[in-house]
């Protein structure tokens, strides 16, 4: 499709993403979270694990975490808790997921 796209004369831009290692994917899940990187880091180990570090798959499997309820928004209940998002990496990984989606 590409060389088709050359061949008709359009100009764009390629992106060649590269795999993620844990120190970046524990800043993005923990940017995304509002976490701090220690909090997620066993997650983010897993979402390696899971991942192999593609971009792609990384996004696809939070997705997937969060639609299976196995990644969850707790409003927050004052005084009895902050809320945030919440997570049991022993319950993710007692599910049925591929040890690799890629």
């Amino acid at each position: 499709m590409l060389e088709r796209l050359r061949k008709q004369g359009v100009v764009f831009q390629e992106i060649i993403l590269t795999p993620l290692t844990l120190e970046p994917l524990s800043q993005l899940i923990a940017e995304t979270l509002h976490q701090n990187t220690d909090n997620v880091h066993s997650l983010a180990e897993l979402v390696l694990r899971k991942t192999e570090g593609n971009p792609f798959f990384v996004n696809e499997f939070l997705r997937m975490l969060y639609s299976e309820n196995l990644l969850t928004f707790d409003l927050p209940q004052f005084p009895l808790n902050k809320g945030g998002w919440q997570w049991n990496i022993a319950r993710i990984q007692a599910q049925n997921i591929t040890d690799n989606v890629v």
